[in-house]
């Protein structure tokens, strides 16, 4: 009987040690708006730096995008892979088909990674639900 109490006395110290499971950017940890929108809301503008947090999944940015699918969405502090995958998620996972340009951007392979012939892009991004010129 002693036994169990010292055990159960550690894994209740272990818990408390180590938090709630659920980490803080986990998907089902969010709250989504009661409101969210089911496609693409007209005139509604989004800006995001990528970066803020930069450990953010691109799963969990476009899970944020899609929360409130804005007709215009401005990335700072983006790399273009990111961008890529953040519009493949955006498509496939949400429904949702954004079109997109991309400001000045900084072929940086120490920022964004990728290989020396194929340096990362660093910068801006503009996402529009309706196609640009």
């Amino acid at each position: 009987k002693g036994a169990w109490l010292v055990a159960g006395a550690v894994v209740v110290t272990c818990m408390m040690l180590l938090g709630p499971s659920t980490p803080a950017g986990a998907p089902f940890a969010r709250t989504v708006p009661v409101d969210a929108a089911k496609d693409v809301v007209p005139n509604r503008i989004m800006t995001w730096n990528l970066c803020n947090p930069c450990d953010e999944s691109n799963v969990d940015r476009a899970a944020e995008i899609a929360a409130y699918a804005p007709q215009v969405v401005g990335l700072q502090e983006a790399c273009v892979r990111d961008v890529e995958r953040i519009r493949d998620h955006l498509a496939h996972l949400h429904g949702l088909d954004y079109h997109v340009e991309y400001g000045p951007v900084l072929r940086s392979w120490s920022r964004c990674g990728g290989a020396p012939w194929r340096p990362g892009g660093y910068g801006q991004a503009l996402l529009s639900a309706a196609p640009m010129t």
